[in-house]
Formats: C-alpha cells, structure tokens, sequence
C-alpha cells in the first residue's frame, strides 16, 4: 500500500512541523501534529486488524493453539517496533535528554502515558512517547478480542466503545480529571483505533469503500461540523470533545482512500517514491525527532546573528533533515536487519 507509506510521511512532517516551530507559524494555528498522531493510530488499527483477520480465517478452533498463534503476533509486532523505540531511549539516555533518566523505566515498559496521567505533566522532549505507548496497551488487548470473539461481538464491542469514548471525554472534566490525563490514557485515543478497526472489519467483507457516497458524505460532514461548527451552531464547546471523533471518520476515509489506491493526482503524490520512503521509516523518524530538537535546536540557533522567521525556519528544516537522516540509518544498518527475524515467526 504505498499510498498508506506516502501519507505517514506527510503526518510525521506535520508532527516535526509542529514540534520545531512555534505556535505563530502553525497554519491556522492548528496543532497539526496532534491530529497527525490520531490518523497514526487510525492506521494502526487498520492494519493491524487486517492482520488479525488475515490471522482468524486461519486460526484453528483450539484455544491454546490460537494463545501461539497471538504469542507470534506479539513477537512480530515486538521485532518491528521495539528496537529502534529502545535505540532512541538509549540515545536519549546516553545524551541526558532532559527527564529521560528520571523516566526511563516507565518508558521501557510502555507506561509513559500512565506517568504522565499520575504526575499530571508532560516532559517536553519524552513527550511523544505517550503515543506509541497508548498503541501498544491496544496492540497487547486487540489481538484477544479478535481472536476470542465472535465477528457479531467485535463488532458490537466497537460500537459501544466509540460513544463510550464521548462519554469519557464529556464526564473526565465534569469528574474532575486533568486535562493531561484525560488525554494520555488509553479512552482518549480508542476511536481512532477502533476506527481504523471497523474499516478494516467492514472492507474485507466489501461492505464499504472509499467511493460509497453515504461514506464521502459521512467523512466530509464530519470535517465540515468539526472546522466550522463554532461558527455554524455559536459554539464550539461541545466540538471539543465530539470534534476528534468526527474528524476521525473523515481521516478513516482518507486512509481507506490511500489503502485502495486513490485515484486522481494527490493520490498519485503519495505514491512517490521520496514520500514512500520517508513514510516507510517515519516511526523511526518519530521517536528520534524531539532528541534531535534537544541536542540541535540550541547550537543551530546560535549559529544565526538574528532571529526571524528565515532563521526559524532554516532551523526546522534542518533538524527535520537532520531526523529523517538518523532514522534512515537507523533503518538500515538496525531495524531492516532484525526485521528479517519476523519471517522465522
């Protein structure tokens, strides 16, 4: 699906976008790099169900027999992703990141979020990890329902689930949770998941495609209400909390779209081979990039007499290269090598 690469490389430029340039220069003022992350976990959740279900026309009646089968599902998912996420934790460890020393075990077990939730904080260059943490508690529950339960449960799980997610961001204020903890656990990110989930569930049986009217309809409606609803309905309070889901269904079909095969030229951009390449490394590019920022922000800004927004810019632009440069490497000479293990699995 090299459209699905192309588009992770336009989100993870969103994210640096938004990381290494100050609010001013944000398009819109819009936190791009936020709405990037949840159309990550979108696809996540795609193609992880994809897997699964790949994983479940196969799978045998026996319960232990399906317990190994999800064991390999881990181990696989475990050499694809964990190295290079420990690479970059070493690197940031070794080059005293700050807050990584301090961390560093809640984000060797994949509990960043559940630090950042107690401490009520987060810690501006370990930040991101958040994230990958939230996929990863899905990646350890997901494969269990996919292959323990009935297609009819799964898909009632789902759709109780996501309204179950705009109750828990309409009641965690009302509760009294803090914002950063309402937005790091688990809850928060699960409609996008479970999301990407559903068009997973629904494409493999043909019971939906990107060119379904009632699905262009629903996705641009929802984009529509989230961009201009304050301005529709005179206020944008409630849009906060249903705002990420509806925008959700709209980034679903975006991602449907590229995993089809778009039609039409920013489709075919995607499919470029730059873009392709830069998606196909991205997540090294993620965890790497706000390291790069730490170590490189400061020297290359005393390198300028002035400050302006050519030397903000330059500024960015070279830490993104600079990241994109490391994880390449990173790629190459670390991560392709134990990805050849996965086939043993």
């Amino acid at each position: 699906m090299p459209q699905l690469d192309g588009l992770r490389a336009i989100l993870v430029l969103a994210v640096m976008y938004t990381h290494y340039l100050p609010k001013p220069y944000w398009i819109l003022s819009i936190h791009w790099g936020g709405w990037a992350v949840r159309v990550f976990f979108i696809i996540s959740g795609f193609l992880m169900t994809q897997i699964l279900l790949h994983k479940r026309e196969t799978c045998p009646v026996n319960a232990r027999e399906r317990y190994q089968i999800i064991k390999k599902f881990y181990i696989k998912r475990f050499l694809r992703l964990a190295p290079v996420f420990y690479l970059a934790l070493l690197f940031m460890y070794i080059f005293n990141v700050p807050n990584t020393r301090e961390t560093f075990w809640w984000h060797i077990f994949y509990l960043s979020n559940i630090h950042f939730a107690i401490t009520n904080s987060y810690h501006q260059y370990v930040a991101h990890l958040w994230s990958l943490a939230v996929e990863f508690q899905f990646y350890l529950v997901w494969p269990l329902v996919m292959l323990f339960l009935s297609k009819k449960a799964i898909f009632i799980s789902i759709l109780v689930a996501v309204p179950a997610v705009l109750a828990y961001r309409f009641l965690c204020p009302i509760l009294g949770v803090p914002e950063i903890a309402m937005w790091v656990l688990p809850p928060y990110s699960l409609d996008a998941l479970l999301l990407g989930a559903l068009l997973a569930l629904l494409s493999h049986h043909g019971k939906i495609s990107s060119n379904d009217w009632w699905f262009k309809i629903c996705a641009w409606s929802g984009a529509t209400i989230t961009v201009f609803g304050g301005h529709i309905f005179g206020s944008s309070e409630n849009l906060v909390h249903t705002g990420p889901t509806l925008l959700a269904i709209f980034f679903s079909w975006v991602v449907l779209r590229a995993a089809e095969g778009g039609e039409g030229r920013p489709w075919k951009i995607l499919q470029n081979k730059t873009w392709v390449n830069i998606g196909k490394i991205s997540y090294g590019i993620y965890v790497f990039h706000l390291a790069v920022q730490y170590l490189l922000e400061p020297k290359l800004k005393t390198l300028f007499s002035t400050t302006n927004a050519w030397t903000d810019i330059g500024t960015a632009m070279t830490m993104m290269l600079i990241s994109t440069a490391l994880a390449t490497i990173s790629w190459r000479y670390f991560e392709e090598p134990i990805n050849r293990y996965r086939r043993h699995f």
